[in-house]
């Protein structure tokens, strides 16, 4: 219990730090489709393209059928598929610095960390779950998130997972091919082994309903019924 204890204490210092002025965290190596950032200093909106450096303070979003890879300065790569919204707060350059930090506010993304550091190199918080990526190896995680459910799966390496909430303590070791559910004010699922037909295409085993819900697909399912699915307007 002091470990899981611990371990969340750390995750939320991580993302305890008070707003900087804006400053370079990466660049997009690649995209498709529509998307758009704002900067939430100034509240103006930049059409993005391949070689835009990513700020601070800059809102990240795809829209549907779009996706984006964003090259972070510390190695991480950061693959945001459809309608997804997130913000990189930090990233980590040296062995002293605190944990990068990406915060992801709904939508889908692969966050691919390198392992440069045997220090804590990379935390991700999502409206119902922190996650800590560990130093030392390199680590590939995929998550799904809306304002009620998330769902975790790693590829490769290992992460801690939590709450958001921080009355709940309880965390979880997760390794390859596992995957964790975390849903709003409940602490996380067990993770479970993911089957391997479902493990080498999850990404297209969920989608987040109009209610936030994040359901379960069959990935064989009519592509012309997913589309109709995935369709989301309120970013």
């Amino acid at each position: 219990m002091a470990r899981r204890a611990a371990i969340f204490a750390c995750l939320l210092i991580a993302f305890a730090a008070a707003p900087a002025a804006a400053q370079r965290m990466g660049r997009i190596v690649d995209i498709t489709g529509d998307a758009d950032i704002v900067s939430l200093n100034t509240g103006g909106k930049l059409a993005p393209a391949v070689g835009t450096v990513i700020m601070r303070d800059y809102r990240v979003r795809t829209g549907a059928k779009s996706t984006m890879e964003i090259q972070l300065d510390d190695g991480t790569k950061v693959i945001m598929r459809e309608t997804t919204v997130l913000s990189v707060l930090a990233v980590k350059t040296r062995e002293q610095d605190p944990p990068a930090r990406i915060r992801l506010l709904g939508g889908t993304a692969r966050v691919i960390s390198a392992s440069r550091f045997r220090s804590r190199a990379l935390v991700i918080k999502a409206p119902t779950a922190i996650v800590g990526i560990m130093g030392g190896r390199a680590t590939d995680v995929g998550m799904v998130a809306s304002a009620i459910d998330a769902r975790v799966v790693v590829f490769k390496g290992a992460i801690d997972a939590a709450s958001s909430v921080e009355r709940i303590i309880k965390s979880y070791a997760v390794g390859k091919g596992e995957e964790v559910r975390i849903a709003k004010n409940s602490q996380p699922e067990p993770p479970r082994k993911v089957p391997e037909k479902v493990f080498n295409a999850w990404f297209e085993t969920y989608y987040i309903d109009e209610n936030d819900a994040i359901v379960r697909i069959d990935p064989n399912a009519d592509r012309s019924i997913l589309d109709s699915l995935l369709r989301k307007k309120r970013y």
